[in-house]
């Protein structure tokens, strides 16, 4: 089933390149609305991100296998955090979570 479902929008955290392969999480490609810019040092600013244009109420999916390492709200936003095997971390947000942390996901 679905990891997730969107509220109001969607932000897929990615800080390097993954060594496994990975796929939408809206289930085909969708628009990229803000691309991954990061900060010239690790504490400086930056979009540590890509926002994916979805829909409110969309189905999100994992985009990997992996354990969910967080469910739950961050600054008053519904958050998901996946760990992947390839020591890649990818977090959703907006969406009101279908999993807990511990779990393990398919990805899709």
């Amino acid at each position: 089933g679905p990891t997730a479902q969107l509220t109001d929008g969607m932000t897929l955290y990615s800080p390097r390149p993954g060594r496994l392969h990975y796929q939408w999480p809206t289930g085909s490609a969708a628009r990229v609305l803000e691309a991954f810019d990061p900060p010239a040092v690790r504490w400086g600013s930056g979009h540590r991100g890509v926002d994916l244009a979805a829909i409110a109420g969309q189905e999100i999916r994992a985009a990997g296998a992996g354990t969910v390492a967080f469910a739950g709200m961050v600054a008053g936003r519904p958050v998901i955090s996946l760990d992947h095997a390839d020591g890649i971390r990818t977090t959703y947000e907006p969406v009101q979570p279908a999993v807990a942390a511990g779990e393990h996901v398919a990805a899709g």
